[in-house]
């Protein structure tokens, strides 16, 4: 390259321009650095978390599939036999609410006597 001198009247905003060209280069050069660094990072966690979504929506479908043939299931049983299949979803949901409810007997006096749990427990209620 050619030694360029600009004349003296100039010079400041010759190397003012220099200086700019250096500063634009040496920022393009720091973005391209953080870009090559971080766009795979970002393309990394992008694709696990597609790859995690995928896998949550598959499971629902397995889980909704497996609900839906169970409620097939029950309409056959019930067009089979309506009684002893509503008898049967009666008592499943009992066996499911009453472990979690406390039973009282109330005296006639108006005073609260805890149930016994007749699980096998050996204390009262409160």
């Amino acid at each position: 390259l050619q030694n360029v001198n600009p004349p003296g009247e100039v010079q400041d905003a010759f190397e003012d321009v220099v200086r700019a060209r250096e500063d634009r280069d040496r920022i393009v050069n720091l973005a391209e650095a953080y870009q090559a660094d971080r766009l795979p990072r970002a393309q990394g966690d992008a694709a696990k978390i597609v790859e995690a979504a995928e896998a949550f929506k598959e499971g629902r479908l397995q889980i909704a599939t497996g609900e839906a043939a169970g409620f097939e299931e029950l309409l056959k049983a019930y067009g089979q036999s309506k009684e002893v299949t509503r008898t049967r979803l009666y008592l499943d949901a009992l066996n499911i609410i009453l472990p979690k409810v406390k039973k009282y007997v109330i005296s006639d006096s108006s005073s609260l006597l805890p149930l016994l749990q007749l699980t096998g427990e050996s204390e009262v209620s409160p």
